[in-house]
C-alpha cells in the first residue's frame, strides 16, 4: 500500500500531455501490446521509463502504440488471449525494479 507514495506519479488529464511530460523528464516511453512486442524479459527497464498499458479490450490506440520508444509483450502461451492490465502493470513495474536492484547490487 505505502508503495504507491514513493514512485514518481504524473497526473495529466491528456495522454499526450504525459507523454510529453516524461519525454521532457528524458524518459524512454513504453507501449504494451499483446503481441508482437519485444518480451518483456528481454528489455532494458533499469532507466527512466514511462511505461503506458492500455485496458484489456481495446488496449492503447496505434497512434500511442507508434508515438512509443518501445513496443513491450509480456510472453503468454498461444492460448491466452490476454492479460488484466493490473497484471500486466504489476509485472513491468516489478521487472523494473528487478532489474534496477540487480543493477545496483552489482555496481562497486
Amino acid at each position: 500500500m505505502g508503495s504507491a507514495f514513493r514512485l514518481p506519479i504524473a497526473i495529466r488529464e491528456h495522454l499526450d500531455q504525459a507523454v510529453a511530460h516524461a519525454r521532457h523528464r528524458h524518459c524512454r516511453i513504453v507501449a504494451t501490446v499483446p503481441r508482437g512486442g519485444r518480451s518483456l524479459f528481454d528489455v532494458d527497464l533499469s532507466g527512466p521509463v514511462a511505461i503506458l498499458v492500455g485496458g484489456e479490450g481495446a488496449g492503447l490506440s496505434p497512434s500511442v502504440v507508434d508515438a512509443a520508444d518501445l513496443r513491450v509483450t509480456v510472453p503468454m502461451e498461444p492460448t491466452v488471449d490476454s492479460l488484466n492490465v493490473a497484471v500486466t502493470a504489476a509485472l513491468l513495474v516489478y521487472e523494473a525494479y528487478r532489474q534496477r536492484s540487480t543493477q545496483s547490487t552489482l555496481a562497486p
